[in-house]
């Protein structure tokens, strides 16, 4: 009889499989790297933290990906600011540089995103007009939603 498939959880969780080991290394690293994101999201102002991404650690150099060179500049500006922000983490080696890459396309298709999840609030809001009671009420509220996430 065939094995039941198991979900990704349960082979993490369980140190049965030969693939587990390198699931849980996956794991780890994608925790790393939200924890990286979060840092430098915390020690920009908001607008320029929107325009930028850590592609990664390599070294003594964090390697950061912006959406177009007028961000690279502002990012420029606070390098000192960002070494300074993650040397306090303890468990990263200390930084002494900033690698600034140019990368539109990657945030182009993060706007894009956007665009639609607004196409779908406008959409939404369009069937609420022709619709009448509970469903009217439901499809405005699902509307809202979709607006506020993208605010977000």
């Amino acid at each position: 009889m065939a094995d039941r498939p198991k979900t990704t959880s349960a082979l993490v969780a369980t140190g049965l499989t030969e693939n587990s080991s390198q699931l849980r290394q996956y794991q780890s690293f994608a925790e790393q790297f939200k924890r990286w994101q979060k840092q430098l999201v915390d020690c920009l102002d908001n607008e320029l933290a929107n325009h930028c991404r850590v592609v990664r650690i390599k070294g003594d150099t964090l390697i950061v990906s912006v959406s177009s060179a007028a961000w690279a500049t502002r990012l420029k500006f606070q390098q000192g600011a960002i070494i300074t922000h993650f040397s306090k983490d303890a468990t990263i080696a200390p930084l002494r540089h900033v690698d600034i890459r140019i990368h539109p396309e990657a945030f182009a298709r993060q706007e894009q995103q956007k665009n639609d999840e607004s196409d779908t609030a406008k959409r939404l809001r369009k069937l609420a007009e022709g619709s009448t009671g509970a469903l009217r009420e439901q499809l405005l509220a699902l509307a809202e939603r979709a607006a506020s996430a993208d605010k977000k």
